[in-house]
This record gives C-alpha cells, structure tokens and sequence, in this order.
C-alpha cells in the first residue's frame, strides 16, 4: 500500500511538472473535470478554478475550435482511441493569442474519457510565417524588374494561366506585345540615363491608357507585354 502511494505521488509530481499542459475530462452531456496540471494554467494564464469553469462549458473557448467539424474529421480516430491534433489559437485570459497544438486521445470505452496534451507552439508559428512572407518577397522580387518595377518575362506564364483559369465561357481576352522602334539608337546618341528616362515615359503612358485590371509586362529591353482581360 504504501509502495502504491509513493508511485501514485511521483506519478501526480510528473504530471504537474511536464513541459505541456495537459488536461484529463470525462465528456457527455455532464463534463467533469478530473485534472488541470500547472503548465496548462500557465500557457494560458488562468487560474485552476478558472480552467475548470471554462472547460465544464465547452472546449470552444480553450481551443478555439468548431468542435463538431473535429469529430467529425476525427470520427475514426476517436472511435479507435487513436490520437490526433488540432491546431488552434485561442485568447488567453490577458487577452492575447497564441498558437497551440493539441493532442487529443479520447478513450470511449471509460466514458468517454478525453486526454488532451498541448503546447504553446506560438514563436514557431511566428517563425514559419516569417519564413513564409519572406520567400513570398523573393518570388515577388523574382518576377519584377529591377527597373521598372514592372511584372517581368518569369511572371508571363503564371498570369496567363490565372487569366486562363479565371475567364468565363463568353469572356475574350487580348494579349499584345509593344515594342520600341529604334530604342538602340536613343541609348547610343543620348546615353543610358536618357533611354531609361525614355523607357519610365513609356511606362507612364501605357498606364494612361489601360484598365486598372490589366496587366502590363516588361518583356525585354524595349518590349512590353499587356494583358487584356474581359475586353
């Protein structure tokens, strides 16, 4: 007996020191509560009195999730008592948000009895959607010319599918490409400040004369591309 008491106490020691919240609940009509640990009341700044309160009136506030479309993504998995996650990011009592990664293990045949292990997953997230907005400035980047700031000849094919892609049956569209008769000519008598003041004219006047919906490509040196949706 006393061997089991010493087990039972580490056992609650280990729990309320693991570096994740984790929370154990009887679901149906009546929650029941059976244990909040100290990194659960941490990650979201509420007291355990306050935790239980919550939870006893639904998981929606904690997770900031629609716990119907969770079973029934996860119809199998809690039949199965297989774990799974769900990402979420719900307010934490200071009115903030953070990102949290939940795993949930429901086990029907005790009740159900739900565990749910989570983790403050916030300065990881923040991290990838930097990484994210950062790769999406270098693709930008990469189909924009340096001097214009024009669309350039690598961002042809992906606007002419979307244009493709978007048109309706009775819709037409024009492409034409514009050159500059003898734009060499203006660099070698004037130099290269006079043809890229020439070439920023060019730019100005053909968006005088396009829709704001129109695209307009910088092709090559003296070339333009311009798309012409719904014409």
């Amino acid at each position: 007996m006393e061997s089991y008491t010493l087990e039972e106490k580490v056992l609650r020691k280990v729990m309320r020191n693991i570096p994740m919240g984790l929370i154990v609940s009887k679901e149906g009509f009546r929650r029941k509560i059976y244990y909040v640990n100290d990194t659960a009341c941490e990650i979201m700044g509420y007291t355990r009195e306050e935790y239980i309160r919550k939870m006893q009136d639904g998981w929606a506030d904690l997770m900031d999730v629609d716990l119907r479309e969770v079973i029934r993504e996860h119809n199998e998995q809690i039949r199965s008592g297989t774990p799974f996650e769900v990402l979420s990011r719900p307010q934490t009592k200071n009115g903030g948000y953070k990102w949290i990664l939940s795993r949930v293990n429901v086990q029907m045949q005790e009740g159900p009895l739900c565990y749910v292990s989570f983790m403050d997953v916030t300065d990881r997230m923040q991290r990838e959607e930097l990484c994210r907005q950062e790769n999406e400035a270098l693709r930008e980047q990469a189909m924009q010319d340096s001097f214009t700031k024009l669309l350039n000849r690598g961002a042809l094919e992906k606007h002419v599918c979307e244009a493709l892609q978007e048109r309706g049956s009775d819709e037409e569209d024009a492409f034409i490409l514009l050159d500059v008769d003898n734009f060499k000519q203006i660099n070698d008598s004037y130099g290269h400040v006079a043809g890229d003041e020439a070439l920023c004219t060019i730019v100005r006047t053909i968006f005088d004369h396009v829709r704001a919906n129109d695209v307009v490509l910088r092709y090559g040196g003296d070339e333009f591309l311009l798309i012409f949706e719904e014409i």
